[in-house]
């Protein structure tokens, strides 16, 4: 699956998860990493998705909706954005994937497909 999608269904998710958690740390990372405040395929702050971009294209295992990646991605974030892995880790795997699909089927119109 396209990265910018997988980058998309990520920030939605966690931005949901945010809902319960209002983590300030969280915030942060959303904020600078809100992929529909510019155009293309893009975040807030650049660098934010240069970097995810990077390490998901070296990555191997893009199975059910990258969620290996992800994990791996939200371990090895800057320490700038505190520990988001532990909220991201309250979903199970069988969650964050059908989440993903949740968004993909009855909500498409919250992605920006390039």
């Amino acid at each position: 699956m396209d990265c910018f999608i997988i980058y998309q269904l990520m920030y939605l998710i966690l931005d949901e998860l945010n809902e319960d958690n209002k983590n300030e740390t969280l915030v942060t990372y959303l904020t600078d990493a809100n992929p529909f405040m510019r155009e293309g395929e893009n975040s807030v702050d650049v660098l934010v998705y240069d970097d995810f971009k990077e390490k998901y294209e070296i990555y191997e295992n893009h199975d059910d909706y990258s969620y290996e990646f992800i994990c791996f991605y939200l371990k090895n974030l800057d320490s700038y954005y505190g520990d988001i892995f532990s909220i991201f880790s309250s979903l199970t795997k069988d969650e964050y994937i059908e989440a993903c699909r949740n968004i993909l089927e009855n909500y498409p119109e919250q992605l920006k497909i390039m």
